[in-house]
């Protein structure tokens, strides 16, 4: 019996022992450092900053979406500066800092950064003082900031908050006030003794107004009128940001339509109505600046080669046949949008002029557009003698008309009443040419030119002569830019000339249609990038 006993104590602590082992080795699996528990909560870790790091990711996404149906383009400093307040309000615990090659901030009480790709990695959980601020407004401004800090420790409650910053107001509530960009440093204290640094960097601020612009006007291919507007925002200086263009107001006779976009286009066809039109731009930051010129805009008279002879209006159904009438009714601001076909002038004498002048085409004395359907448009005329001695030049245009895209076939078959080949194609024309084909066909056309008075331009236009010169400038006035011809110009005396190349293209017995080829395929015109396929308004067929 003693024998029996003694082996049970034994057996009992033996057993005692080996428990207290299995315990130690339990602990260690549960507690040690790569234990279940450790284990658990490094995973329900990696779980958080996963699902931090996709909310992120998902917010910038949205934005990338919602500006990119804008055409707008989302890069780490417009996420920073220009889009901080959308990500700030679909983000609401976030803090975004916008340094120099990166942004960095904390959300929901961890440390994240974002790198020049828009790629997001959470950092670490905070420990001790947590740090993030709020800024009003958040986004461009042209006013002063209110930033508010709102602060936090593990350690214990926040026991002191300043900026070191001498030009930085603290108020009663304990916000401050910033009224210039740049970097602010903050520093945070909390009853343990700890103290925490933040550097802020304000790029918000942008107090200069949009630079001067002016306003234009085109017509679309359905015969409306759309207004065009060339504004930018000033530059970046020590004290403002560039913020950019942000909204257009349309001032129409007084009413105003608000858009985002640069251009505008008046929903109702122009056939009865005229405007006067000018716009403001607001940057981003709130500044303004209007327009430095105000449109009239008038109503389309339409122009066909077949029409009804009665009860001509202008209207696109009851069109004028004749170009002269159209531009003899039109009033500041009309467009005269002379329809496919093919049309001649007769000659039109001019009063009140010392010469005997006779010509094709008349428009002075007026704001208005005259323009075709590009090579669908020829528009013929013919300088023949009628017997009164006249001089006969083909277009005479005031100061504020513009001709363009259109062809112009001119044909003079004999000389003027000086006896010499001094026909030219415009005469006192101080107007805009833009995006016309010039052919010159005839015995007695010594000169494209004749009369020029200043700022008169012709753009984008190119000229095919069967014989002559081309003499830009018989008084030294005329403006000649990105012209393609087959005729040596003569130099201009003052140099106004830009980009005016000469090359063979092309033969006399060729079709309005055929020369357009020829001149659009001649590789030295294409290198140059000149005629009537070039420019803003270029030819779209």
């Amino acid at each position: 019996m003693k024998n029996i006993k003694g082996i049970t104590l034994i057996a009992l602590i033996i057993t005692i022992i080996i428990l207290l082992i299995l315990v130690g080795i339990t602990l260690t699996t549960l507690t040690g450092e790569n234990g279940i528990l450790s284990k658990a909560s490094k995973a329900q870790e990696e779980t958080i900053k996963a699902q931090l790091k996709e909310e992120i990711e998902m917010a910038i996404m949205e934005i990338q979406i919602e500006e990119g149906e804008k055409g707008n383009k989302v890069t780490l400093e417009t996420l920073g500066n220009e889009y901080y307040e959308e990500l700030s309000k679909k983000l609401n615990e976030i803090t975004i800092q916008l340094n120099e090659d990166e942004i960095t901030g904390e959300y929901k009480g961890y440390e994240y950064k974002i790198d020049k790709n828009l790629s997001v990695t959470i950092e670490g959980k905070i420990e001790g003082i947590s740090f993030r601020y709020q800024l009003d407004p958040k986004g461009y401004t042209n006013q002063e900031i209110t930033l508010t800090i709102h602060a936090g420790s593990t350690n214990g409650s926040i026991t002191n908050i300043q900026c070191i910053n001498d030009n930085v107001s603290k108020k009663d509530d304990g916000t401050f006030c910033l009224t210039k960009n740049g970097s602010y440093e903050f520093v945070v204290e909390d009853s343990a003794g700890e103290r925490k640094t933040k550097i802020i960097n304000i790029k918000i601020i942008d107090k200069v107004e949009p630079l001067d612009f002016s306003i234009s006007k085109a017509m679309t291919n359905d015969n409306k009128v759309k207004i065009m507007v060339d504004a930018e925002d000033a530059e970046e200086n020590e004290e403002s940001v560039k913020s950019g263009i942000g909204k257009y107001e349309y001032y129409i006779n007084g009413t105003k339509y608000e858009s985002l976009e640069s251009n505008y286009i008046l929903n109702n066809e122009i056939n009865s109505n005229r405007y006067e039109v000018y716009v403001i731009v607001y940057d981003k930051a709130g500044n303004r600046k209007e327009s430095t010129n105000t449109l009239k805009i008038g109503r389309t008279i339409f122009v066909a080669n077949e029409g009804n002879m009665a009860g001509q209006d202008g209207t696109i159904s009851k069109p004028y046949t004749d170009i002269q009438n159209a531009v003899n009714v039109s009033q500041d601001g009309d467009i005269i949008k002379i329809l496919a076909g093919e049309y001649t002038l007769t000659p039109t004498f001019v009063p009140n002029t010392n010469d005997l002048i006779s010509v094709g085409l008349l428009a002075d004395g007026k704001d208005i557009t005259i323009c075709g359907e590009n090579s669908g448009t020829i528009i013929r005329y013919n300088a023949k003698d009628d017997g009164a001695g006249w001089r006969r030049p083909a277009i005479m245009l005031g100061a504020d008309v513009i001709l363009k895209n259109l062809c112009f076939e001119f044909t003079p078959t004999e000389p003027d009443s000086w006896g010499g080949p001094n026909v030219g194609i415009f005469c006192s024309c101080s107007g805009k040419v833009y995006n016309v084909f010039f052919r010159v066909i005839g015995p007695n056309t010594g000169a494209y030119l004749y009369g020029g008075f200043p700022k008169f331009q012709i753009k984008n236009c190119t000229f095919f002569h069967n014989k002559g010169e081309v003499l830009p400038n018989w008084d030294a006035q005329a403006f000649y830019e990105n012209i393609a011809t087959n005729v040596t110009p003569e130099e201009n005396p003052v140099g106004a000339n830009k980009n005016v190349i000469t090359e063979q293209f092309g033969k006399t017995d060729m079709s309005m249609k055929e020369l357009i080829k020829a001149s659009k395929e001649n590789a030295k015109f294409i290198e140059n990038k000149v005629g009537v396929y070039y420019g803003t308004e270029a030819w779209n067929d």
